[in-house]
């Protein structure tokens, strides 16, 4: 297993540079040829639970040891020469975040799985119950990561990896790594959907090729050595000889230090505009609204029938003024009687004391409604309260599993007038049903019936208002007769409607709230009783 290294965060430069900075020497004895792979696809697997989640749209891969692995695929096609010998093959990731006191190795495991099988894996579908068939041992690794390796490159030796893949009769087109943590390692690196440009996972490969060595010219045999004659006139510049064979080439050098990387090279053009993204989960339930206007006053009850007469007794002394009483129903007019004989004048009388106080005048009209106030805080969920002449039957499951039915039936005798369920504040938990439950023979409403789900925010989904049932019918009790009928549209039942692909099956509903708590689970019926 190759040891590798981490580097500081700096300026990126194009390998390809390096073609040109490189001694034009050098290069005419053993060639070098730079790759530009294309990272097709990064995302990173759940591989303990909600195996069927896809993170492909993240914008960090996050690597947690035992939990979580990174994945990562190259496009080889338009970056390997033909004939090809690959000198170095290096894959870089950037490292943005790291949980506090969090350590282990960051090791890099080869995807052994055929071509054909490895370009089915998409970034959108790929998750952790995907068959990745990884090595068992790892193909690189780098030790002591922890908080001071946060916005550093991590550099991993894959060479042998991409030669495995390229040199050989058919090379393979794509290539895929998975980057697995040991220890208690929780790490966040970079990926393709990052708003950080240029700090995606990245592949270079290095190719040396070597040219066919030229013919070998002959070597001309050496002349005897002449008696020395004497010097001459100095004559005119002779033409200039043909140039000797080429020599035979020398053996091959040893393969020196890898050079530095090179410049930036220039931005290119910007991509088309890509797909639209899936829509995302529904969001959570909002807060609960105001409360709304007081309702209208209730129609005014019938008036009953006039008492009989009574007879007409003697006429007692004035006794003092009582307190103005309620007025009552005019009675018949009573006999005139024999008009008396005028009475002496009496003499004035001295003023009397002042009077005790009146007694309270009626209440006035009730005055206009105030403007609306501060919204106030959302209190815990109250009982289930109860209108005059009714009795609430609630039923109430601590461990129910969703889609499970919870039904409230009313007494013999009662007629349901309303009901409906008690939504836990549990985020993800919603009603699956409120309707009522019909008698099988009568086809009468007996009781309410209501379910529950829990929302998988992974998948696609379209929700619709599922507010509990409220009385609004309008219900006539006459005398001492029982509650003969319902009226209106009291009965309306909830449910999700819609797209329900995001309602995960026959699981457990949460127990326990973010405190801890014990969920209830409650569904309730409203019924009438007869009029006493």
């Amino acid at each position: 297993m190759k040891k590798n290294k981490i580097h500081q965060r700096k300026d990126r430069f194009s390998v390809k540079s390096l073609a040109v900075i490189g001694s034009l020497t050098t290069m005419a004895v053993s060639p070098i040829a730079f790759g530009d792979t294309v990272l097709v696809a990064d995302t990173y697997v759940d591989i303990q639970k909600g195996l069927t989640k896809n993170f492909g749209k993240k914008t960090a891969l996050l690597v947690v040891a035992g939990k979580s692995n990174g994945f990562l695929k190259f496009d080889l096609e338009k970056s390997t020469p033909n004939p090809a010998m690959v000198a170095k093959a290096t894959l870089k990731v950037f490292v943005s975040g790291i949980k506090k006191n969090s350590v282990g190795k960051l090791q890099v495991k080869t995807v052994n799985l055929d071509q054909t099988a490895l370009k089915s894996i998409q970034e959108s579908t790929v998750n952790g119950a995907t068959n990745l068939n990884l090595d068992p041992v790892a193909l690189s690794e780098i030790s002591g990561i922890n908080t001071s390796s946060v916005n550093q490159w991590v550099e991993f030796d894959v060479t042998d990896a991409v030669k495995a893949a390229i040199e050989k009769g058919t090379p393979d087109t794509q290539i895929a790594f998975a980057l697995i943590g040991t220890d208690t390692l929780n790490v966040k690196l970079e990926s393709k959907e990052s708003k950080a440009a240029g700090n995606a996972a990245d592949l270079n490969i290095v190719y040396a090729t070597t040219g066919v060595a030229g013919t070998a010219g002959a070597v001309g045999a050496t002349g005897a050595t002449g008696a020395t004659g004497a010097t001459g006139a100095t004559g005119a510049t002779g033409p200039a000889g043909a140039q000797g064979s080429i020599g035979l080439t020398g053996a091959i050098g040893a393969t020196g230090p890898q050079g530095l990387q090179g410049l930036l090279g220039p931005t290119g053009p910007i991509g088309l505009t890509g797909l639209t993204g899936a829509t995302g989960a529904q969001g959570l339930q909002g807060l609960l609204g105001p409360t709304g206007p007081i309702g209208l006053t209730g129609l005014t009850g019938a008036t009953g029938p006039q008492g009989l007469q009574g007879l007409i007794g003697p006429e007692g002394p004035i006794g003092p003024q009582g307190i103005q009483g309620l007025i009552g129903p005019i009675g018949l007019t009573g006999l005139t009687g024999a008009t008396g004989p005028q009475g002496l004048q009496g003499l004035i009388g001295p003023e009397g004391p002042i009077g005790p106080q009146g007694i309270q005048g009626l209440i006035g009209p009730e005055g206009p409604i105030g403007p609306q106030g501060i919204q106030g805080l959302i209190g815990p969920t109250g009982p289930v309260g109860q209108v005059a002449g009714t009795v609430v039957k609630t039923i109430t499951q601590n461990t129910p599993l969703t889609g499970q039915l919870i039904n409230a039936t009313c007494d013999a005798g009662q007629t349901l007038v309303g009901g409906g369920v008690n939504v836990p504040n549990i985020a993800n938990v919603l009603p699956l049903s409120s309707v009522p439950v019909l008698d099988s023979i009568t086809g009468l409403p007996i009781g309410w019936q209501g379910s529950f789900g829990l929302l998988d925010t992974s998948v696609v989904g379209t929700l619709v208002d599922t507010t509990v049932n409220l009385l609004t019918s309008v219900v006539s009790l006459l005398g001492i007769d029982v509650l003969t009928g319902i009226t209106g549209s009291s009965l309306n039942s909830g449910a999700l409607t819609g797209t329900v692909a995001g309602i995960l099956p026959g699981v457990a509903l949460p127990t326990l709230d973010a405190n801890n708590n014990p969920v209830q689970y409650t569904v309730y019926a409203v019924c009438a009783t007869a009029a006493q």
